[in-house]
Parts: C-alpha cells; sequence; structure tokens
C-alpha cells in the first residue's frame, strides 16, 4: 500500500487486495478538504493582502469611467486619476491644482466688491454712464448737417443710386450677353425667345410621341422588337445577335458541305482480282480521293494454300493493323480513314509462302453523301 504526499490518501498497489473501507476512507477525505475550501477555510487570513502583497500598479489616467464603476484594482486606479486630471484641468493627475476647493470657496463667499465681483449699485452706475454717453454722441452726430461722416445729400444718394444701377446692368448683361446674339428669331426680349424655344421644343416633343407611337413594317420605317426567337415567322420581330448566332452556328460551313463523312454508300468499286506472291506488302489496288474528309475503305481479301496478310495504307502511311487471313480463306476488312485531297487509298497484301498467292477484289470507297465526281482509280 502506497500514500499521496498531501492528504495521505490511500493508493492500493497491484498485489494489493482491494478494500472497499479504503475507497470511503478516500472519498471521505476529499469530501472534507472540498467542503473546506467552500466554506473559506483557506480565505486569506486579515491583514495578509498588504502592499508586498498587492505590488506597484500604475494608474492609466487615459482610461475614463463607465457606469456602473465596477473593476479591477487597477481600473478603479486608473478612473480616479482621470477624474481627478479632470478637475484641476492640469496634464497630469499628480500635477498641483492652480487652487483648491477651499481657496475657491472662500472666493465665492467673500464680500463684494473684490477682484473679480461688483456690488449691484457699481454696476447700475457704470451702465448709466455708458447709456448717457451714447445719446450724447448720437444728439451730436445727428445736428450735424449733412453731407458729413455717416449723412448723405440727396444728388450725392441719386449720384450714388445710379452708378450702383449702371453697374447692376453691365454685370447682368456680361452674364447674359448680347440680345442680338441670340439664335432665334425674337432678338430684342428674353421672354419672346424663351417662348420661341418652348413652342419648338413643344412641337419636336409631339413629334417624337408620334415617331415613338409608330411601329415598323415591311412598308414603312419605325420602331420594332427584338426578339431571340429563331422560328418566328413575324414581319414585325428584329432577330437579336444572339439569335442571328445561333441560326448561323446551325449552318453547315462549306468545308463541312464538300468533306466526306463515312457511311454505306458506294460511290467507286472496283471488282478485277489483283494478286500477289510477294512476302513483303505491294499495293493492290488504289482509289484516288479528290475531297478530303472520312472516307470508309472495304475490300474482299482471300489467301490459298497458304495464309496471308492485308492492311490498307493512305498513300505510304499503314491505317491500323494488318489482318492475317487464313489458309484458302476469304474475308472482308473495312476501316474509316481520314483524308486530305489527292490522297490515294491503297489496300495492300503479302503472302506467306510465295510459292501462293494472295488476292483483293471488290475494293470499294463508301461514304454518307456523295456530291459529284470526287474520287478516281490508281
Amino acid at each position: 500500500m502506497r500514500y499521496t504526499a498531501n492528504y495521505n490518501l490511500k493508493k492500493p498497489e497491484g498485489t494489493d487486495i482491494v478494500n472497499i473501507d479504503d475507497l470511503n476512507e478516500n472519498a471521505d477525505i476529499i469530501d472534507q478538504k472540498l467542503k473546506e475550501l467552500e466554506n473559506g477555510v483557506y480565505n486569506a487570513p486579515p491583514n495578509s493582502v498588504n502592499d508586498a502583497a498587492i505590488g506597484s500598479r500604475t494608474p492609466d489616467q487615459s482610461q475614463a469611467p463607465a457606469s456602473p464603476g465596477t473593476g479591477t484594482l487597477t481600473q478603479l486606479i486608473s478612473w480616479l486619476a482621470n477624474r481627478i486630471k479632470a478637475i484641476t484641468g492640469k496634464t497630469n493627475w499628480w500635477d498641483a491644482p492652480p487652487t483648491t476647493l477651499q481657496a475657491a470657496k472662500n472666493h465665492i463667499d467673500a464680500v463684494a466688491p473684490h477682484s473679480g465681483h461688483e456690488t449691484p449699485a457699481g454696476s447700475q452706475a457704470k451702465a448709466n454712464t455708458a447709456e448717457a454717453n451714447a445719446k450724447a454722441y448720437t444728439d451730436a452726430h445727428e445736428q450735424k448737417a449733412a453731407p458729413h461722416s455717416g449723412h448723405e445729400t440727396p444728388a450725392g444718394a441719386q449720384a450714388k443710386a445710379n452708378t450702383a444701377e449702371a453697374n447692376a446692368k453691365n454685370y447682368a448683361g456680361n452674364l447674359v450677353g448680347s440680345l442680338s446674339s441670340l439664335a432665334t428669331t425674337a432678338k430684342d426680349n428674353i421672354v419672346a425667345a424663351i417662348n420661341e424655344v418652348y413652342n419648338w421644343l413643344n412641337s419636336t416633343a409631339s413629334t417624337l410621341t408620334n415617331h415613338i407611337s409608330t411601329n415598323a413594317s415591311t412598308s414603312q420605317r419605325g420602331h420594332v422588337q427584338l426578339s431571340t426567337s429563331i422560328d418566328n415567322t413575324s414581319t414585325t420581330l428584329a432577330a437579336t445577335a444572339s439569335a442571328v448566332n445561333e441560326v448561323r452556328e446551325m449552318i453547315p460551313s462549306k468545308d463541312d458541305i464538300l468533306s466526306f463523312e463515312p457511311g454505306d454508300l458506294v460511290i467507286i468499286e472496283s471488282t478485277p482480282n489483283a494478286s500477289t506472291t510477294s512476302t513483303s506488302f505491294v499495293n493492290l489496288k488504289g482509289i484516288r480521293v479528290l475531297t478530303g474528309g472520312t472516307v470508309r475503305a472495304r475490300c474482299t481479301v482471300s489467301a490459298g494454300s497458304a495464309a496471308g496478310y492485308f492492311q490498307f495504307y493512305r498513300n505510304s502511311t499503314p491505317i491500323g493493323t494488318e489482318t492475317r487471313v487464313g489458309v484458302s480463306t476469304q474475308s472482308s476488312i473495312t476501316a474509316d480513314i481520314s483524308v486530305s485531297p489527292n490522297d490515294v487509298i491503297y489496300v495492300c497484301g503479302r503472302t506467306t509462302n510465295s510459292s501462293y498467292s494472295v488476292s483483293a477484289r471488290n475494293f470499294s470507297i463508301r461514304v454518307s453523301r456523295f456530291f459529284g465526281v470526287s474520287i478516281v482509280l490508281e
């Protein structure tokens, strides 16, 4: 049996017999310690949280407090420093204030007159003196004959008014421009010129309204509605660029129309038998194609007393793989071959024994459609 270092809890070893009482005793110890923590047995004792325990704190005087004013110790100190700085009006909270609250109270409570204060009687006397001075100045000014500072003769006033009128007309004329330069028929009256422009605009608006309401047709010009349809027979709709492009893509190109496609329509066939006893490939039959595309070549091949091999060639290039034909066997070989104009398609053969021949006949070219003479026999 082993024990823990702090609370002497029992730790059974591998060879010990498990005893329920040991487990219960451990549980009681743990329960008791947890309860002591809950009840505050281990709270800090009185006078234990002192300056040494708390350590130094630096307040941040830029932090303004906010309701409800709950925070950490550092926050509380910072908020107090911020308020002290605001009250003193100094740069820093630790700067000496310009005065004290007691000094301010003493100044407020002091009997007037003193620095910064005036008695009601003193204030009234100064106001009366100012009023009397103002009246005297005004009376003296009004009794002077014009012209003098602040007064003008009727003739002088009229001259100034005439000058102001002339200046205003010249200024307005510079802004508006010369009436003779108007493009309207009326050139001496702004209102008449504006009415002339208005009547023209009104007439033009009527013309535009009539134009907007006119639909285009095969017999007249006008407005037309666009349509993306490619199978509409309307004579009042106009096809959009996308509709025209869709139709264009449906029309095959000239090259597509004039190109061969493989099929089962025989456009030429060489029926005579051609044979060879060569053990190397030789051309047995050939057909020249004058139009490009893809054609289907088909030929009947056979071997006699020795097996043979057959293969299609385009010009001198073999197509696909060679086909073996057994002894005394006839077969048909077929291949779809891509061709360019003037390519020659050959069916070539060779025997496995030069004493015996192999042969080819009924060599044909087949397509899906035919559009004139486009092949010749070689």
